[in-house]
């Protein structure tokens, strides 16, 4: 029962570090869509 346990917990560190790591990766990617749109409109501006 205490092996059983131990894994759920395990589980729930791994699903919490996971979680974590896919809201840094989703800040990280509309950080760079916002940078991407601001380059942009610097290009255009310059034309």
């Amino acid at each position: 029962m205490a092996s059983a346990l131990a894994v759920l917990e395990r589980l729930q560190a791994m699903a919490a570090e996971r979680k974590t790591n896919f809201d840094g990766f989703i800040g990280y990617v509309s950080y760079y869509r916002y940078d991407f749109k601001r380059v942009c409109l610097r290009e255009v501006w310059s034309l």
